[in-house]
């Protein structure tokens, strides 16, 4: 190979990820005054997802609570335009349910490992959003509560009634 053509062709690779496609820009991390539903952070190396949460309390600038990924057991889905999208993980301990419209690109960045923050819209911070851009308007998790009883009684098989 000619030292142009070699040169070339390391400017063309250097500039692509491992998959061969171009470095999607959502890495970039967005500024304050624009809303990113979700997105990755190059320091995070996807084993940890960011929920960030819209905070209910006066004066909170920032709340949320960071998952590890090895604990993901499973993830389901509903895409709807009439009644919205949702998306639901797995997790060993908790579910977490995130609600909004536009969400199939997160459900397919997520999966393959380019979303490791997501985060709920605050219209006292962001302007409203065109109805063509991805939006979260809810994410709910629900922890595993370790008192919670269970349903099943044991018995012992000898034992009459």
């Amino acid at each position: 190979m000619t030292d142009s053509r070699e040169s070339s062709f390391r400017q063309r690779v250097a500039g692509r990820s491992a998959t061969g496609q171009p470095e999607p820009s959502a890495t970039e991390p967005p500024n304050d005054d624009e809303y990113r539903a979700w997105g990755s952070m190059p320091e995070n190396k996807g084993e940890r997802l960011d929920l960030r949460l819209r905070s209910s309390l006066p004066g909170v600038d920032e709340e949320g609570e960071e998952l590890t990924l090895h604990y993901l057991l499973t993830m389901s889905y509903t895409h709807s335009k009439a009644y919205g999208d949702r998306v639901t993980l797995y997790f060993a301990d908790r579910l977490v349910t995130i609600e909004g419209r536009n969400l199939r690109g997160f459900r397919r960045d997520f999966a393959a490992g380019k979303a490791d923050y997501v985060q709920e819209f605050n219209p006292a911070r962001w302007p409203e959003q065109p109805a063509e851009k991805a939006i979260v308007t809810k994410i709910e998790i629900i922890k595993q509560d370790d008192e919670q009883t269970s349903g099943v009684r044991l018995v012992r098989n000898n034992e009459t009634s």
